[in-house]
């Protein structure tokens, strides 16, 4: 079963994190996969806007994301493992590439979101549930209200709003 699951629904490329065990904490993988799919819609002017969610959770936009896989940094420490460095330094540039996007990119933050999950949705144009106690929010942000939120976004002019 894939961790990160992507497809182009209309004109908005979705990505789904698929590792509800885990809480749909980040693999290097994952975060490989993140990536590639971010910089092939960039380039892709078939793909107007970018909408993220994760699973396991019962609702429609499922867990979003615990953050790292600590499992794995831990193995990965004691076994001396260098993928443990490539990890964060993709994780982070992966980070850069979400707040610097220049597409929208929507984060619906549901149930865990924490660390990496914070990352991966920083830059959001807009953001769905936001996180409860402890949590916080970033700006940009907008409501959600039905199809509204997309013309709502602030990297886009409404005029240029795609019907949904």
């Amino acid at each position: 079963m894939a961790e990160v699951i992507t497809q182009v629904e209309g004109r908005i490329g979705t990505i789904t994190l698929n590792r509800p065990k885990a809480l749909n904490a980040l693999s290097l993988d994952m975060v490989r996969a993140l990536s590639r799919a971010l910089l092939d819609w960039q380039a892709d002017p078939q793909v107007l806007a970018v909408a993220v969610r994760g699973t396991g959770k019962e609702g429609p936009f499922g867990a979003f994301c615990a953050g790292g896989d600590i499992r794995f940094f831990h193995q990965a420490a004691h076994a001396g493992d260098a993928s443990l460095g490539d990890f964060f330094t993709e994780e982070y540039r992966l980070n850069h590439l979400v707040h610097t996007y220049s597409k929208p990119y929507i984060a619906f933050m549901d149930g865990i979101v924490m660390g990496g999950g914070m990352g991966i949705s920083q830059g959001a144009s807009a953001l769905g549930r936001l996180p409860g106690a402890g949590g916080f929010a970033h700006e940009p942000m907008v409501r959600l209200e039905g199809k509204q939120w997309l013309k709502s976004s602030p990297r886009w002019k409404a005029a240029s709003a795609p019907s949904l």
